[in-house]
């Protein structure tokens, strides 16, 4: 449940609340009663398991090598100068 904080106490003391909520606390801020804003802790970015994306990108370059076949690149700029 977050903390309830009003927009005057939110502006004096931002510094504090920023700290605050980098560690993971939640504020709504309110003003005459209503809520205005939220200042809340940085969403947690998933990080993508290297071997697994390694995988992948390896994958998409076999794919994409059988639809040129077993042609080098030397050998398609060659067929390219050919027209």
């Amino acid at each position: 449940m977050p903390t309830t904080v009003g927009i005057y106490y939110a502006k004096t003391h931002f510094s504090e609340l920023m700290e605050k909520a980098a560690l993971g606390e939640e504020f709504e801020v309110t003003k005459n009663g209503k809520i205005k804003g939220r200042i809340a802790p940085p969403h947690k970015t998933a990080k993508a398991d290297t071997a697994s994306v390694v995988q992948r990108m390896l994958a998409y370059r076999d794919s994409q090598n059988r639809t040129t076949g077993s042609m080098t690149i030397k050998e398609m700029i060659e067929e390219g100068r050919r027209f």
